[in-house]
């Protein structure tokens, strides 16, 4: 698996890695970017997962900025090489950034069910989508909470699209991970957290989860 972090720097941060590199330096010369120089760009995680990012040095430092060609011609050759490869996207800003989105064959749209905003933003963001995006597109909703005012029927007729998936919030394993550089999915693996990510994993791959397994671990899944 590997992981290209277009953001500013969070991947590294969640993974305790201090990458030495950024893919943002090769903008300059993408004609002369093959599988083997980019292989000298990785940041290797104790997983077996390798990192690459547009932001080097610890807690995101010296972020560099990737362009549109730079991050399609990496995701293109790290097909080449890898049976996964996870995309974590910026804000896109402009339609023109979105081309990315053509790329992949699958998007994971992450909201929220704590505000009304939350719904609103991304029902934007969904309808700037290239075309024929929306059909490989699947809702994930995060931090759910049974507390949350904002239920899941209604965020399903706000984005006009089924939920696949839902995360709980954990407000003791979350935060943990994170300021440890720990993924809970590792260092807490038998959380009902994690095993909503595993089973969002499962989702994802076209692995079947059982209706016990989903009823045990409390994981919704729409559609």
């Amino acid at each position: 698996v590997a992981l290209l972090g277009l953001e500013s720097g969070d991947c590294g941060v969640l993974l305790n890695l201090t990458p030495k590199h950024s893919i943002a330096e090769l903008s300059a010369a993408l004609d002369e970017v093959d599988l083997e120089l980019l292989e000298g760009y990785a940041t290797k995680h104790e997983s077996g997962l390798t990192l690459f990012t547009a932001s080097r040095g610890s807690l995101g430092g010296e972020a560099g900025i990737v362009t549109v060609d730079c991050a399609l011609h990496v995701i293109r050759l790290l097909r080449e090489s890898r049976d996964y490869v996870v995309v974590d996207t910026p804000l896109f800003q402009t339609r023109q950034e979105m081309v990315v989105l053509e790329a992949a064959d699958e998007i994971i749209c992450v909201t929220s069910s704590w505000d009304l905003l939350a719904g609103r933003n991304t029902k934007l963001f969904l309808s700037m989508m290239p075309d024929g995006c929306q059909q490989k597109t699947k809702i994930v909703v995060n931090r759910a909470d049974r507390t949350d005012m904002i239920r899941d029927t209604h965020i399903q007729k706000t984005l006009g699209m089924d939920i696949s998936a839902v995360i709980r919030n954990d407000a003791k394993v979350v935060p943990k991970s994170i300021n440890v550089g720990t993924p809970f999915v590792i260092g807490e693996e038998g959380a009902p957290v994690s095993q909503d990510v595993v089973q969002l994993t499962r989702l994802v791959t076209g692995t079947v989860v059982a209706a016990e397994t989903q009823k045990r671990r409390s994981f919704k899944l729409f559609g």
